[in-house]
């Protein structure tokens, strides 16, 4: 639903009426690397799907302040380091859950310095 409401969104006269206006207000320059083009695509620095409701999406959608000129390489760029940073963050999470797993819900926090000493984890005596 949210994915057919974002293209709604993009997709729209609206849309491309703004689009054009921040283009030619960059001076159809990338805002990331400088490059003059006509090229040019406009990147929803926060993206339009992380609102809950279709309302939200439509104000981050048309928020300028949200909004980054950048050309087709940047806008790439960007999203891929945004994948990276979100399986580096699935990554972290993953270990901070074996770390709870290992010493908190085991009760192994707070007993009288065996974390310090490596006495105790799950499955090791006390």
């Amino acid at each position: 639903m949210k994915g057919r409401d974002y293209h709604r969104l993009v997709g729209s006269r609206e849309w491309a009426a703004l689009a054009a206006r921040l283009k030619a207000g960059a001076h159809y320059t990338c805002q990331q690397c400088g490059i003059v083009t006509n090229r040019l695509e406009v990147h929803h620095i926060r993206p339009v799907e992380s609102a809950r409701t279709y309302e939200q999406m439509r104000l981050l959608c048309f928020d300028t302040a949200n909004c980054q000129v950048l050309c087709r390489a940047c806008h790439h760029a960007v999203h891929e380091r945004g994948k990276r940073n979100a399986r580096i963050q699935e990554r972290e999470g993953e270990r901070v859950e074996r770390f709870v797993n290992r010493w908190v819900k085991c009760g192994g926090i707070g007993g009288e310095g065996e974390i310090e000493r490596g006495l105790h984890f799950c499955g090791a005596p006390r």
